[in-house]
C-alpha cells in the first residue's frame, strides 16, 4: 500500500505511542554474525576427521624414521616443507580432492543475502515478507532505518516502515524516530519535521543533543524559525554548540531580516572561539544588499576585519559576494577585480602593497622579550639552567633568526 501522510498517521501513532521505549533504549546494540548453517558443521567435522586420520598415519610412518619437518602426503609419492612456499596451498588442494565436493557443497559466509531497500512503500505483509529474508531480524527496523537514510530514499518508504513497526509492536523506539527524523531534514520535508517534533517532545522528558541540531536545521527553514532558539539555548545545557546550530540560525534570522539577532549570535560564535562556516558568513554579504544603513555597513567591516585577524580565506563563491556588495553600497564607486599576488605582495590591479603575516624585526623583539622574560626566565632561570648554558641557547636562536630573515628578504626579490 502506499503509506499515507504523517499529518494523518499522528493520531494513529500517538494511540498506539503509550508504550513508548525510554530515550535511547537498544541504541548501541550489537548482534554476533549468525551462525553458517549446518552444511559448513558438517564439513568442519569431516576436514577434522579425514586431518586425524592422515595425522595418525604420519605418525607411524615417523616412528621408523628420523625426526623431520617434513610431512608425507599418503600415496601421493611426494615430500616437502611444511614451511616451503606453496605448502599450504598443496596441503588444501590434497585435503579437497580426499573429501570429494564436500567443501563445494557449503556455503561461503560472503553469500549471505544482503538487505534489499524497497524503492516504493510497501504494506504491512510486504514489510512482514522482508523482514522474515532478513539476517538481522532484531535490528531489522533501525538497520533499513539507516540504509534508507544512506541512499536518501523517498520519505514516503519510511513512512510505510513507521505504520509496520506501529502496527506489530504498538511502539517506536527514540533511535528510530530520530533516524526518520534525519530523513526528513535532509530530504526537506519540513511539515514532517514539525510533526514529529510534537510527537517526540510529548513523549519524552528529555531530548538528545542530536534530535536538538536536526530541529534547529528542519525549523529554520520554516516560519517557526524562531523556535530553533530556543533549541539552541537547550543544547547549550549539554555541550557547545556547533558552527552549523548557529549558521542556521543566523541564516535564517538574516533571510528574515532579523539583523540584530544574527549579530548577536554571531558576536557570541566570536566570544565562544568557534569559527563561522563560509555560508554563514555568505548569508552575511548577500543579504547586506538589501540593507542601505551605515550600521549594517559597519557590521560587515568588522566582519572583514575578523577575518583579516584570524587568517580566513574566502572561498570563490563568498569572494564574488563580498564583491558584489561592495558594488551595491549606494554613494560609493567601489570596483572589483579578480588579480594575483606577487611575492612581493604588490596587487597588479591597484599596485597596493598588501601587508605581510610575517613578524617584522621590531615586532619579532617584542615577542621575543615577552617569551624571554615571562616564559623562559620566569623568577629564577638558574634552577633549572646554568648561566653558560642559557647564553648558548640565546645565541643559537638569534642565529637562526638572522637566517629566516636572510631567506625572506631573498624570497622577497
Amino acid at each position: 500500500m502506499s503509506a499515507q501522510s504523517l499529518r494523518g498517521v499522528v493520531p494513529r501513532l500517538q494511540r498506539a505511542f503509550g508504550s513508548l521505549l525510554a530515550p535511547h533504549q537498544g541504541a548501541h546494540a550489537r548482534l554476533s554474525p549468525c551462525c553458517f548453517g549446518s552444511q559448513l558443521c558438517i564439513s568442519s567435522k569431516v576436514l577434522m576427521s579425514t586431518e586425524r586420520n592422515q595425522n595418525d598415519g604420519s605418525k607411524r610412518k615417523a616412528s621408523n624414521s628420523k625426526p623431520e619437518r617434513t610431512a608425507h602426503r599418503g600415496n601421493t609419492g611426494t615430500s616437502f616443507s611444511l614451511f616451503t612456499a606453496g605448502a599450504a596451498r598443496k596441503r588444501a588442494e590434497f585435503t579437497k580432492g580426499q573429501m570429494g565436493d564436500t567443501l563445494d557443497d557449503a556455503p561461503a559466509v560472503a553469500k549471505v543475502s544482503k538487505m534489499s531497500i524497497p524503492i516504493k512503500p510497501l504494506s504491512i505483509d510486504e514489510w512482514k515478507k522482508l523482514k522474515a529474508e532478513g539476517y538481522n531480524k532484531t535490528r531489522f527496523e533501525v538497520s533499513m532505518m539507516e540504509k534508507l537514510l544512506s541512499t536518501r530514499a523517498d520519505v514516503d518508504v519510511a513512512k510505510s516502515l513507521l505504520v509496520f513497526v506501529t502496527m506489530e509492536t504498538g511502539t517506536v523506539e527514540y533511535e528510530l524516530l530520530l533516524k526518520y527524523l534525519a530523513l526528513c531534514v535532509q530530504k526537506q520535508h519540513l511539515s514532517e519535521v514539525l510533526d514529529l517534533y510534537v510527537i517526540m517532545n510529548s513523549r519524552f522528558k528529555v531530548l538528545d543533543v542530536g534530535a536538538y541540531s536536526l530541529f534547529i536545521s528542519g525549523f529554520s527553514k520554516t516560519d517557526h524559525w524562531r523556535e530553533a532558539v530556543m533549541f539552541l539555548d537547550s543544547i547549550k545545557k549539554m555541550i557547545n554548540p556547533s558552527p552549523r546550530n548557529y549558521g542556521d540560525i543566523i541564516i535564517s534570522a538574516l533571510w528574515h531580516k532579523e539583523v540584530e539577532t544574527a549579530w548577536r549570535l554571531f558576536k557570541e560564535m566570536e566570544d565562544k572561539n568557534l569559527k563561522p562556516n563560509e555560508d554563514t558568513l555568505l548569508a552575511f554579504f548577500d543579504c547586506g544588499k538589501s540593507f542601505c544603513d551605515d550600521q549594517y555597513e559597519n557590521k560587515m567591516m568588522y566582519i572583514l576585519s575578523y577575518l583579516r585577524d584570524n587568517q580566513i580565506y574566502p572561498g570563490e563563491q563568498l569572494m564574488h559576494s563580498i564583491h558584489s556588495w561592495f558594488e551595491s553600497i549606494p554613494g560609493n564607486r567601489w570596483e572589483g577585480h579578480v588579480t594575483t599576488i606577487l611575492h612581493s605582495g604588490e596587487c597588479q590591479v591597484c599596485n597596493t602593497i598588501l601587508e605581510s603575516i610575517q613578524l617584522s624585526e621590531e615586532e619579532y623583539n617584542l615577542l621575543r622579550k615577552r617569551v624571554m622574560n615571562d616564559i623562559i626566565q620566569g623568577t629564577d632561570i638558574f634552577k633549572k639552567t646554568t648561566p653558560q648554558k642559557f647564553q648558548k641557547h640565546i645565541k643559537i636562536a638569534e642565529w637562526h633568526f638572522k637566517v629566516f630573515q636572510q631567506q625572506k628578504l631573498t624570497a622577497v626579490k
